[in-house]
């Protein structure tokens, strides 16, 4: 009997160390995962943003390029035989000088000569007989740029549109989009006022492919994905920790994510995403 007690005493310990070991482990666990994020916060760069809320409009952002439909350099030649002042010829704007609508250009036996566009001095050419000058008329100019074939359903000639020069944006209006699809893609050509580029420069090009109202939305960078589930990670009040909060996905557009809504108290706070 004492034998019986002694052997239900022994495994009854067994079971208790077993117990403690694995209540240890488990503290082994979580602390160091609290600890790493602490930590993380601290030495890691991160970079902080919001969840934002309202309207958004799905802009498709490409790489455009300065192209001409048609001819755009413009030869004017003048008969100087039957000219008698001195000096036949006063040039106001020179090679390489841009000038606008009704600016004047030279002047031919005091008799001026204003442009009829806006443009660029390309050549100017002159002999005791005669005189020719080259410009180059912005105005025939275009900006190809291309968008994926998925997308053209969405666009018309009446959709938004700028590109950006010199981190200014100028607005744009489609003039033509293609039929012909190539590599995925269709070519969009748009109109520019005011654009002032050689042609073959490259510049960034917008055009607004939809529009959505009360959606909330973030970056699609900001979004991460772990074990089947997205989230993003919510900073504490006091800036020294990090968890994670799940959100769901309802559409993605070029670079930016809308998400199901929110509960309230999240669009106040901050949240945060690593830069390494």
């Amino acid at each position: 009997m004492k034998k019986l007690t002694w052997t239900l005493i022994g495994i009854i310990g067994f079971m208790l160390l077993a117990i403690l070991l694995l209540l240890n482990n488990a503290l082994s666990v979580t602390t160091p995962r609290i600890r790493l994020i602490e930590r993380s916060i601290n030495e890691r760069d991160y970079t902080k943003f919001i969840v934002q809320r309202g309207t958004l409009q799905d802009i498709y952002t490409s790489t455009g390029e300065i192209v001409s439909l048609e001819n755009p350099y413009e030869i004017s030649t003048h008969d100087l035989s039957g000219i008698t002042t001195d000096p036949l010829v006063v040039v106001s704007k020179t090679i390489g000088e841009k000038f606008v609508e009704n600016d004047l250009l030279y002047t031919i036996g005091g008799v001026g000569v204003f442009a009829q566009t806006d443009g660029k001095v390309i050549r100017i050419a002159q002999t005791t007989s005669s005189l020719e000058v080259e410009i180059l008329n912005y105005r025939k100019l275009s900006v190809k740029t291309s968008i994926p074939q998925s997308l053209e359903p969405f666009i018309t000639g009446l959709s938004s549109a700028s590109v950006v020069v010199n981190n200014q944006a100028f607005s744009a209006s489609i003039r033509s989009i293609g039929s012909l699809v190539v590599d995925g893609s269709i070519e969009v050509y748009l109109s520019v006022s005011g654009l002032t580029l050689l042609p073959g420069s490259s510049i960034p090009t917008n055009i607004q492919i939809a529009q959505y109202t009360n959606v909330s939305y973030v970056k699609s960078e900001h979004i991460l994905f772990e074990l089947g589930s997205h989230f993003i990670y919510l900073l504490s009040r006091d800036g020294k920790t990090v968890q994670k909060l799940p959100v769901v996905i309802v559409k993605r557009l070029q670079s930016t994510t809308i998400i199901q809504a929110l509960d309230e108290q999240y669009y106040y706070r901050e949240f945060i995403i690593y830069n390494d």
